[in-house]
C-alpha cells in the first residue's frame, strides 16, 4: 500500500456478503466447485466469518479456502475452523522483523508467526506460506524459508514477481534460479501433483515437507488455468495480466439468477488462451492496475 494510503469506495459500491454468496450459489450451478476468498485482508471484512460459515454449507462446493496476511489469524484460527475452513494460504515476504516492518508499515512480524503455529497446531492442513521473491530483497532468504516450512510443517511457495501497474523496480528472479540456491542445500523430487493449480511442487528429501513454484512469467501455466476473480466492486478477471474487465455488478444486485448465468457464460467464453507477458519482455508489458485494487 502506497505511504499515503488509497482512496476508498463506499459501501454502495462494493458487494454485500448476501451478494456474494448469491454469486457463490449461482457459479455454483455453472459448475464451479473452489473458492477461494482473498483481499486485501479478508479477515478485515465485518462478519466475514457469517460468510465463510454460509459458503463451507453450500452443496456442491467441494472447497473454501482463504488467503490472508496473517496479522490476525491468531483471534480467528478457532473460528475460521468452526466455520468449515481447512486450509489456509499466508502471504509472508520476508522472515526478517525489520524488513516486514519495511514492507508493511506495522510491527506485527510475531503475530504473524503466532497465527502461522496456530494454525498448524489445531489442525489446518496445509497452511501455505506464499512468498513473492524479489532479487536483491528477499532472495538471501529462500533457503531460510525452506527451513521455516521444515520447522513449523507449513508449505512453502515461491512466487514469481509479477508486474502490476506503475512500478517501476522490477527485481525478477525466475523459479530456475529459486530452485538453484535451494538446492545448493537441499535435494528436491518432483511431485506428480494432481490438483490443477498453477504450484510445481517438490518434495524436500529426507523431511516430510514440500515445496512449490509459481512462475506465470518463466511457465506459463494458462492451459492449466480455470478460474475467474471477482473484485469486491463486482468486476470479474478472467486472467490477472490481462486488462479486460467485466462488470456484473447490476447483473448481482438484480439477483436474477438466469441472468447472472447467461452474463458469467458470456464472460468465460472470453477467457484468453494465455497471457501475452513473459520473462523476455515483462519489463515493457504488464497489468496496468494495481495487485491491491484486483484482490491479491
Amino acid at each position: 500500500m502506497p505511504e499515503e494510503g488509497v482512496k476508498l469506495i463506499s459501501h454502495d459500491e462494493i458487494l454485500s456478503l448476501e451478494d456474494i454468496l448469491f454469486f457463490a450459489k449461482t457459479a455454483i450451478h455453472l459448475g464451479i466447485n473452489k473458492i477461494r476468498i482473498t483481499g486485501g485482508e479478508p479477515l478485515l471484512r465485518k462478519n466475514i466469518i457469517f460468510l465463510l460459515n454460509e459458503l463451507c454449507k453450500l452443496e456442491n462446493l467441494r472447497d473454501v479456502s482463504i488467503t490472508t496476511n496473517g496479522v490476525l489469524l491468531e483471534r480467528f484460527v478457532q473460528p475460521l475452523i468452526k466455520a468449515g475452513i481447512k486450509r489456509i494460504n499466508v502471504s509472508l515476504d520476508t522472515l526478517k522483523k525489520e524488513k516486514f516492518k519495511f514492507i508493511t508499515r506495522f510491527d506485527m512480524f510475531d503475530n504473524v508467526l503466532r497465527g502461522i503455529k496456530l494454525a498448524v497446531e489445531k489442525g489446518l492442513k496445509p497452511v501455505k506460506v506464499n512468498i513473492v521473491a524479489i532479487k536483491n530483497f528477499n532472495d538471501d532468504e529462500i533457503v531460510d524459508f525452506v527451513k521455516f516450512g521444515i520447522e513449523n510443517e507449513v508449505e512453502i511457495r515461491f512466487i514469481e514477481f509479477m508486474p502490476f501497474g506503475n512500478s517501476k523496480d522490477l527485481r525478477f528472479i525466475s523459479k530456475e534460479e529459486i530452485m538453484a540456491k535451494i538446492r545448493k542445500r537441499f535435494k528436491l523430487t518432483n511431485v506428480d501433483c494432481k490438483s490443477k493449480g498453477p504450484a510445481k511442487m517438490f518434495k524436500i528429501n529426507n523431511y516430510n515437507s514440500k515445496v512449490g513454484f509459481i512462475s506465470p512469467l518463466t511457465e506459463h501455466f494458462c492451459n492449466l488455468c480455470n478460474r475467474i476473480r471477482i473484485t469486491s466492486n463486482g468486476t470479474i478477471k478472467t486472467c490477472l495480466f490481462a486488462n479486460e474487465e467485466f462488470n456484473v455488478f447490476d447483473e448481482i444486485k438484480s439477483y436474477n439468477e438466469e441472468i447472472l448465468k447467461k452474463r458469467l457464460i458470456e464472460i468465460v467464453k472470453q477467457k484468453p488462451e494465455k497471457h501475452k507477458v513473459s520473462f523476455e519482455d515483462y519489463k515493457f508489458k504488464k497489468c496496468q492496475n494495481e495487485m491491491r485494487a484486483i484482490g491479491g
